[in-house]
């Protein structure tokens, strides 16, 4: 071959083109059907600059950087717009800190507004910003004028009067802390680092997360570490203090046992709603009485248990693991075959269990329906236990968006519908389970992590709009359904039995830059690039979490529709043997600088859109068909060199080529938009006059 060097101009696309992080991507005009799924980068959320500490005080040393979850920075003191080029501050000094901010792996400041960013005792007119765009942003502080003499430091430890300890049902006080020497913010977390919704729970053990920053003529260097106190916690830590801020924990005791009522006769039924009314606790959701009831579980029962609860007006956590089962087969109740069902008179009236532990002798939870989901009225619950259910009913706690935990760990089934809805779901116990319906976990916005050993097939939609989904082992499936997983774009870990069907790759619609696992031996998958590359038999099923330059084995023939869409990292790719490209196979892959496909024969469309790097693509002999839109979404001038064998240029017709006619019928046209199916376009329109093409031989 010879070689002759590409023109033009190359320039980066305008935005960033989502796919599949939270919303389902647009369809190509080539197609109809579901779009494939990419992804973007998070914006950055992270404005108080206060726990950096880079505030000046009078003798301590300036700060020249500091680097954050979601960003690193670099500092510039000034004084007066003057560079400020000393070591320490100078007493009665105004400072300013021109701070430039990276963005992180992962994090872009893009849609950022003007003035978000923010520093704890600074006027909001003296912390600026610009818009942002891209990976790099000037944050601007004008700080007060450093005091006339050195710093002071800090003298007060109690936090006694600045905190309010937690109390069972009482709402967190988050209320700022203000001293004369220091301010502080509050944060409320359960002791394993969770959040907390509303109340302070029973028997549980919370900590205060806290930030002091010092007023203006006070340090808190050198003060040891762990000198603040709190009476009555378990512990005050932090480490020794250095500069104008201290990060501290204060851990409580655990919260006092609520109240209690056990219910061992039918007897106790009608008065148990006097009795409930007449306890301390049950006047929140996070206060909830704790109601035992160990009868026969009748439809009477069932109702009288309800009826008071409701009639009290009290909330509830409800324990039945004591039960049994009635001698009927149907109503509401434990019925004889071990089927549980909520059905109850007042079907209309909302029920404040809080929690509920179901019979020992439960074995199922029966069906509801898509206009009437069995626990509808159950709007308060929280968590379920159900240890001896072997099955879980269609649309059995379907909208119940109160409902964070569910333990059935001797469950093999689940109905479709199941839990979709429950955006409050976090946790789920699901051991047993060997097979999981149609739209299960739909919109579980909040499900983090799904770990189902035992499970063989999974339904379409299972997981579709888990949007918070990252995690994923199924080291035991061998079928996936249709869209599973469905604009649940965060996906980063997923483990596959290496014997997954191969038509389950088809529409599962897996989103999120994936690193795979396969367990077992044998079947049709396997991985390549520590993870990055999915494989099934000669096709590349998905490839977004490659990067840099890869260099495809040559048993790969073809890459799947949006194999690598969305991959950020990926620079070059070489595909020696690849004769079939799917459409949008690279789409959004923005570092992609150069494509070598010496091989294909077809190329999907899309399948380098918004690839606002890509300046060279190798081909064979022979012009690939092309599909429509390979370039779409690219909005400023910029060149694509196309290398192809000598003795090709007939073939490909490029001696009536031309840049700036768009109504030549020729294949460069076909590339820039409007497809070529070997001798004509695909559609009369769509050349994007952006592209330009140069060859070389």
């Amino acid at each position: 071959d010879r070689s002759i060097t590409g023109r033009g101009l190359l320039a980066l696309v305008v935005g960033v083109f989502a796919l599949f992080v939270t919303a389902c991507p647009q369809p190509t005009e080539e197609e109809d059907g579901p779009p494939v799924p990419g992804n973007n980068t998070v914006a950055v959320d992270l404005f108080d600059l206060t726990s950096t500490g880079i505030a000046p005080i009078t003798g301590e040393t300036c700060e020249t950087a500091f680097a954050a979850a979601q960003y690193s920075a670099v500092i510039v003191w000034k004084i007066g717009g003057v560079t400020f080029s000393g070591d320490t501050f100078a007493p009665s000094t105004v400072y300013t800190a021109v701070i430039t901010l990276t963005a992180a792996d992962g994090f872009t400041f893009n849609g950022l507004a003007a003035n978000q960013f923010t520093y704890s005792g600074i006027e909001s007119g003296s912390v600026t910003n610009p818009a942002g765009s891209g990976n790099s942003l000037v944050v601007t502080i004008i700080f007060p004028e450093t005091s006339a003499a050195p710093p002071v430091k800090v003298t007060v430890f109690t936090l006694d009067s600045y905190v309010t300890a937690p109390v069972r049902g009482a709402v967190p006080n988050a209320a700022a802390i203000t001293t004369e020497q220091f301010t502080g913010t509050v944060a409320w977390k359960t002791a394993n680092g969770g959040n907390i919704a509303d109340y302070f729970a029973a028997e549980t053990v919370y900590k205060t997360e806290i930030t002091l920053s010092v007023k203006s003529g006070y340090t808190f260097t050198g003060i040891a570490a762990n000198s603040f106190t709190y009476s009555d916690a378990t512990s005050v830590a932090h480490a020794a203090g250095s500069g104008s801020s201290l990060a501290l924990t204060i851990t409580f005791p655990s919260t006092g046992a609520g109240e209690k009522i056990t219910v061992t006769s039918t007897e106790d039924l009608p008065g148990l709603s006097e009795l409930l009314s007449g306890k301390n606790g049950g006047n929140s959701a996070a206060d909830p009485i704790n109601l035992a009831v160990e009868l026969e579980l009748t439809e009477a029962n069932w109702n009288g248990i309800l009826s008071a609860i409701d009639s009290a007006n009290r909330y509830v956590s409800l324990d039945l693991a004591a039960c049994t089962r009635s001698g009927s087969n149907s109503g509401g109740g434990l019925r004889s075959n071990g089927d549980f069902s909520p059905a109850y008179s007042l079907d209309n009236r909302s029920i404040k269990i809080i929690g509920l532990t179901l019979p020992l002798q439960a074995a199922g939870i029966v069906s509801g329906t898509s206009g009437s989901p069995l626990f509808r009225n159950f709007t308060a619950l929280k968590t379920v236990t159900g240890a001896g259910v072997t099955s879980i009913g269609d649309y059995a706690f379907s909208g119940c968006s109160a409902l964070a935990s569910v333990s059935a760990p001797a469950a093999a089934s689940i109905g479709d519908y199941a839990f979709s809805g429950c955006s409050a779901l976090t946790s789920v116990n699901l051991p047993a389970v060997t097979s999981i319906g149609s739209s299960v976990f739909s919109s579980c916005s909040a499900l983090t992590s799904v770990s189902a050993p035992a499970v063989t097939s999974i339904g379409s939609y299972a997981f579709s709009d888990c949007s918070a989904l990252t995690s994923v082992s199924l080291p035991a499936v061998t079928n996936i359904g249709d869209y599973a997983f469905l604009r649940s774009g965060a996906l980063t870990s997923v483990t596959i039995s290496a014997s997954l069907a191969e038509t389950s790759f088809n529409n599962a619609y897996f989103g999120g830059k994936i690193v795979w696992t396969l367990t077992g031996s044998g079947g049709g998958c396997t991985v390549r690039e520590n993870g990055a590359l999915l494989i099934y038999g000669n096709k590349l099923v998905y490839g977004r979490a490659a990067s840099g330059s890869i260099t495809l084995p040559d048993s790969i023939t073809r890459i799947s529709d949006g194999a690598f869409s969305g991959g950020t990292a990926l620079t070059s790719v070489s595909a020696p043997e690849v004769t079939s490209i799917g459409r949008d196979a690279f789409s959004g892959c923005s570092a992609l600088t150069s494509a070598s496909l010496p091989a294909v024969t077809n190329i999907g469309g899309g399948a380098f859109s918004n690839c606002s790097a890509l300046s060279a693509v190798t081909l064979g002999a022979a012009p690939p068909i092309l599909g429509r839109f390979i370039f779409s979404g690219v909005t400023a001038v910029r060149a694509v060199t196309i290398s192809i064998p000598s003795g090709a240029q007939t073939a490909y017709g490029v001696s009536s080529y031309n840049n700036s006619d768009s109504d030549a019928l020729n294949w460069g046209n076909g590339f820039r938009g409007m497809g070529w199916d070997g001798t004509s376009y695909l559609n009369a329109r769509g050349v994007n006059a952006n592209v330009t093409l140069d060859f070389s031989y």
